[in-house]
């Protein structure tokens, strides 16, 4: 009886780890960015980036960040320190030893040139790395792994990003693609020939050909799987940024990004369903007010777990001077079915600006995002610049729960925006309390606008009220579900 008792605990224990949920920023002098995340064994989280000890002005230095499954650190790691160095990418991986791969670069210091290399870890759970490899890049250029598809477990392609730092080079940026055989040889590269910022890498199962996302020209440059050049062409969806694919199944894709809008110019959250022709069969465009930008994550923003797509974006956002924005900004995820019908999105933030840079499937049927914020009200008057990363875990629902006195922690089915505002109030909402009603009081109680929430976004007009203080709740289904206090400058 007593064995059959510490099983069931071990077994509830194991449930309640990975049911686990949290929304944390770790704030410090330091500036750090995070890219890439891998959920771990025990259910806490690893986490590549970069990091600056000395603040914004500092050096960057590689940086791995371990997180328990309550989100506590529970490990920081340098690698490669007093260098010119980032971690791009991280994943589980079962070669030589080693527990997880991490892809990054190094570059030197000194001088007016820089050399520098793309550089593979091979990491045991202990954050040791039991192997190195490094390529050297192109001269004078900063080298941003960004993406990667994996074959076999034998072949990797690898598509970085190539930054000048020296005028005497004519390109400004440029892509490449490496193809190696792990771990890890060189077979061969591609580089795109032309000023471009990579966007994705996508291996369809049914061709012997890869396709390389480049922006901002919207080319899309298929090669062989020997890296051979075929063709260019134009992809087919007008996004205006940052894409990602993401591979739907042995019949198709999704493309992830910002789509802008015709008629304001502004960013919306859209995802396009292709078959492997390239035709588009469906879509989802997640329309932001009439004067907001709403942006698809910055580099992994789509995921699919079981029968579930989970996009993350980021809400209220100017592109200029973008992340120093002084608004307050959300991360977004939204969860659909494989068929882009939208089930619920849910907003959180609102006390930062926000990027997310990666979203992962988790092995409790959600998800998980990082990336990093600005915290624009503390720094602000110090003229601090310096970032700080952010680690958001959601269950199967797209919620938080459990959740610790944090007003900005919490998973907003709707959000109100600007505040302090004059003119217009806007409402944007997810689909999962479609009929909710918004009412907005004065300080007597009395209700000054009233309006059903029937659409992902509402624009109301407010310049015939008084400047002044009006609480306000939305009620769905009998219960109020959102409440705060807005103001009237």
């Amino acid at each position: 009886m007593k064995i059959i008792f510490l099983l069931i605990l071990c077994l509830l224990g194991q449930h309640i780890i990975a049911q686990t949920t949290f929304f944390k920023t770790y704030i410090r002098p330091s500036h750090e960015r995070a890219f890439s995340a891998a959920e771990m064994p025990d259910g806490g989280y690893l986490l590549a980036g970069e990091i600056r000890q000395t603040g914004y002005n500092g050096t960057n230095e590689g940086y791995l960040l371990k997180i328990s499954p309550l989100g506590e650190i529970v490990q920081e790691k340098y690698l490669n320190p007093g260098n010119s160095a980032r971690l791009c990418l991280i994943m589980p991986y079962q070669h030589e030893s080693a527990s997880y791969l991490c892809i990054g670069s190094s570059d030197s210091l000194a001088g007016d040139d820089s050399f520098g290399n793309k550089i593979f870890y091979g990491l045991d759970n202990n954050l040791d790395v039991v192997y190195s490899k490094f390529f050297r890049h192109q001269f004078n250029y900063l080298t941003y792994p960004w993406q990667y598809v994996i074959e076999n477990d034998t072949i990797m392609y690898l598509q970085s990003d190539n930054n000048r730092i020296n005028q005497s080079n004519s390109l400004s940026s440029f892509v490449d693609v490496a193809k190696y055989r792990m771990p890890f040889d060189s077979l061969g590269s591609y580089a795109v020939p032309s000023n471009s910022v990579a966007c994705d890498i996508l291996v369809k199962s049914s061709d012997s050909i890869l396709d390389l996302y480049v922006f901002p020209s919207r080319r899309r440059i298929t090669l062989g799987k020997n890296l051979n050049y075929l063709k260019t062409s134009t992809y087919p969806i007008e996004f205006s940024s940052n894409i990602c694919t993401t591979i739907l199944d042995t019949a198709g894709y999704l493309i992830t990004g910002e789509y802008s809008n015709p008629y304001t110019g502004l960013g919306q959250l859209g995802c396009i369903k292709l078959d492997n022709n390239d035709i588009p069969l469906d879509s989802l465009i997640y329309n932001p007010s009439a004067d907001t930008n709403y942006y698809a994550g910055a580099r992994e923003n789509t995921v699919i777990n079981g029968n579930y797509i989970y996009m993350t974006g980021f809400y209220n956002v100017y592109a200029i001077p973008f992340p120093y924005n002084y608004n307050p900004s959300w991360v977004s995820v939204t969860k659909a079915d494989l068929d882009l019908n939208m089930i619920s999105t849910h907003f959180y933030g609102g006390d930062a600006q926000y990027c997310p840079y990666s979203i992962i499937p988790t092995s409790d049927g959600g998800c998980f995002v990082t990336g990093y914020s600005y915290d624009y009200i503390n720094n602000l008057p110090n003229g601090n610049y310096e970032l700080d990363i952010f680690a958001l875990k959601v269950d199967s629902a797209g919620l938080i729960t459990e959740l610790p006195e944090q007003p900005e922690a919490k998973a907003h089915d709707a959000i109100i925006f600007p505040n302090p505002g004059r003119e217009m109030l806007n409402i944007q909402s997810g689909p999962q309390i479609s009929g909710a009603v918004f009412t907005l009081y004065d300080m007597q109680g009395r209700p000054v606008l009233q309006q059903n929430i029937h659409t992902s976004q509402l624009r109301l007009q407010t310049s015939n009220l008084p400047a002044g203080i009006y609480p306000w709740q939305i009620v769905f289904n009998n219960k109020v579900i959102e409440s705060g206090k807005w103001v009237r400058e």
